[in-house]
């Protein structure tokens, strides 16, 4: 069903991967932040969703101008700007402390918004332009199973480094992560963190190498 002759050509290739990488890193941050809401900042359920509510409104508000930016600039400037926007989500994550203020977690969760869809966007256009317009279809269907994937591995390895993290802080080679231990669990959350910002690179090192967008089916 899938060619997979289309991950040969370098746009489409290096762009999978730097899609991947990030939507890791975008379903790391919607697995654990809550958890630091939460349990440790004391949120309620009603402010939290209301926190939650930021980087979704942020997403639908800037997808179209980040589209038309696209079509305007190129790819690369808006690809390289959303990675570090990211970046700098993740710094505030691995800075985050036990007592900090509701705002900075709630800024790490607009920035990833922000990023993430100055990031996309135009990673799904430039794709989808290394193509021939016959194939356009099933490129759009590879991004969005690179978007499943992405937020599976995000989850399933935020899980895992935040466990391996909790361990080695606890000093408990069998304890699970517990929230209720804040002091141990917030360490944990910012090694979580650094990791993220970690394979941020990847799909930073794959922008540089995006030029121009041109769209080769029209």
């Amino acid at each position: 069903m899938i060619d997979l002759n289309f991950f040969s050509t370098p746009v489409f290739g290096y762009g999978s991967l730097g899609l991947l990488m990030a939507c890791i890193t975008q379903g790391l941050t919607m697995f654990v932040t809550p958890f630091y809401l939460q349990d440790v900042l004391k949120l309620t359920p009603t402010f939290m969703g209301i926190i939650f509510l930021v980087p979704s409104l942020l997403s639908m508000v800037l997808a179209p101008v980040s589209g038309a930016m696209t079509d305007r600039i190129g790819a690369r400037f808006l690809l390289i700007m959303g990675v570090l926007i990211l970046m700098v989500a993740f710094l505030i994550g691995a800075n985050l402390q036990v007592d900090s203020h509701w705002i900075l977690p709630t800024s790490l969760l607009a920035l990833t918004g922000i990023g993430s869809t100055v990031f996309n966007t135009p990673s799904q256009a430039v794709m989808v332009s290394s193509l021939p317009k016959e194939h356009w279809g099933i490129a759009i269907g590879i991004i969005n199973g690179i978007f499943g994937l992405g937020q599976m591995l995000g989850i399933s390895l935020s899980g895992i480094f935040l466990t391996l993290a909790f361990r080695f802080y606890s000093g408990d080679p069998a304890t699970t992560p517990n929230p209720g231990d804040t002091h141990v669990f917030v360490a944990s959350m910012n090694v979580t963190y650094l990791f993220a910002l970690g394979i941020s690179f990847v799909p930073l090192l794959t922008s540089i190498k995006v030029k121009k967008i041109t769209f080769t089916g029209a």
